[in-house]
């Protein structure tokens, strides 16, 4: 564990006895460990930074939760309602003169680990959409009076209980090759903020990469396409 690995596990402890870091510094200290992960995805995209066109688009945002190999999540609401969240998936794109070159993980910021590593490249003229998609779910609201009734027995299961309220599950941006190849990254992930009882994601910088990384794919498919109509 590095010294500032303690500093951000120690964030999210609770206790009296515990020195948190506040809210900005917890910030400040992810935004270097994020910055340690660029190296690591060049050498496993075996690629050299000169070879790119421009500078990478950066996203960072909950962990796929069905892969954290026994990694605690961690997760807090600090002051300003922001939910802060370990380990942290990671995507890095990289832009190459023909394709996009990604990286993607979930870091644990405590040990400067990244685990789940994969890379894809995906050539620009092959991707065929890209799309920021809310995936939206369904559940059942009792009130008080119906909880009682929906646990006695025959009883409950003769009446419509409760109220139909929708909720958005995920959020996430997708592209998709032509030939059904996705490169999934989240953005929101409604498991987290029932864990802290709401709250809301630091999305502006999220959103920020997404359209330069959509205005970069517009922008090659267009220039290839004037050159083909030369």
């Amino acid at each position: 564990m590095t010294s500032n690995g303690k500093k951000i596990q120690d964030y999210f402890a609770k206790g009296v006895r515990f020195k948190r870091i506040t809210d900005d510094e917890f910030d400040q200290l992810i935004h270097e460990a994020l910055q340690k992960v660029y190296p690591t995805a060049l050498e496993r995209l075996s690629l050299d930074e000169k070879d790119t066109i421009k500078k990478s688009v950066w996203i960072s945002g909950p962990p796929d939760l069905d892969k954290l190999d026994g990694t605690e999540l961690k997760i807090k609401k600090g002051k300003d309602k922001i939910i802060r969240f370990i380990p942290i998936g990671v995507t890095i794109y990289n832009f190459s003169p023909h394709a996009i070159l990604a990286y993607q993980c979930s870091l644990d910021p405590v040990y400067e680990n990244a685990m789940n590593e994969c890379t894809h490249e995906f050539f620009y003229n092959d991707i065929v959409s890209f799309q920021t998609l809310t995936e939206s779910g369904s559940a059942t609201k009792l009130n008080w009076g119906e909880k009682v009734v929906n646990k006695i027995p025959l009883i409950g299961s003769f009446f419509s209980l409760g109220k139909k309220i929708q909720f958005d599950k995920k959020l996430q941006f997708i592209l998709t090759t032509s030939g059904s190849s996705q490169l999934i990254v989240a953005l929101a992930d409604n498991v987290l903020k029932q864990e802290v009882d709401g709250g809301k994601f630091s999305l502006e910088k999220a959103k920020r990469s997404v359209d330069m990384v959509r205005r970069t794919i517009r922008d090659k498919k267009s220039h290839t396409f004037a050159s083909l109509m030369k």
